[in-house]
């Protein structure tokens, strides 16, 4: 009778420390740790990604706030115009609202604005900016419109919305305008 070795017994049947078994358990355990790794860093690339979007939206943000404040300060002084005053008093003479147009028209090219409008208490747009195009406000009655509820309500209206009339999507801003204390229309 011969005796071999253990080791080589086993070497020989493709056990131990080299045989197959142990090949595949260190791939599972490389690939185990590759799997974590990657998943790290996905993780910390991520991370990155929402930390630089959150400042590129708080950068946005900001920057459209301050857009938008210039704006909303708009109605309010177009409000006490004489222009806007004197259409709020005579609505249905013809020179007031040219006039009106006139000097909405102007309003709009200096700030840059889309379109200014003045509507009287039941939302009839009396005169606009844009009188004299196809797309004109004039005639249109807006009075369901958030920012002219809560302009005449409240005091100032502010809505972002679809425009019925445009189909532009934009920021619309509402202000009463008063004559002798009593809110004779709404601009804008």
């Amino acid at each position: 009778m011969k005796f071999e070795p253990i080791h080589r017994h086993e070497a020989r049947r493709g056990g131990g420390w080299r045989g197959p078994a142990f090949a595949a358990g260190v791939f599972a355990l490389l690939l185990a740790v590759a799997i974590g790794v990657h998943l790290q860093a996905t993780r910390l690339f991520l991370d990155d990604v929402v930390r630089r979007a959150e400042g590129t939206l708080q950068l946005a943000s900001t920057a459209l706030e301050g857009y938008l404040d210039r704006f909303e300060r708009l109605p309010p002084l177009l409000a006490v115009q004489p222009e806007i005053l004197a259409l709020a008093g005579e609505p249905e003479d013809p020179a007031r609202v040219d006039a009106a147009n006139l000097f909405l028209r102007d309003v709009t090219a200096l700030l840059g604005a889309s379109d200014i409008y003045f509507m009287d208490p039941d939302g009839l747009t009396r005169a606009a900016s844009n009188f004299d195009t196809p797309t004109s406000f004039v005639g249109g009655n807006f009075a369901f419109r958030p920012y002219f509820i809560d302009a005449l309500a409240h005091g100032a209206g502010r809505f972002y919305a679809l425009g019925t009339t445009s189909l532009k999507r934009g920021y619309y801003y509402g202000a009463p305008v008063r004559l002798g204390g009593e809110t004779q229309a709404c601009s804008w």
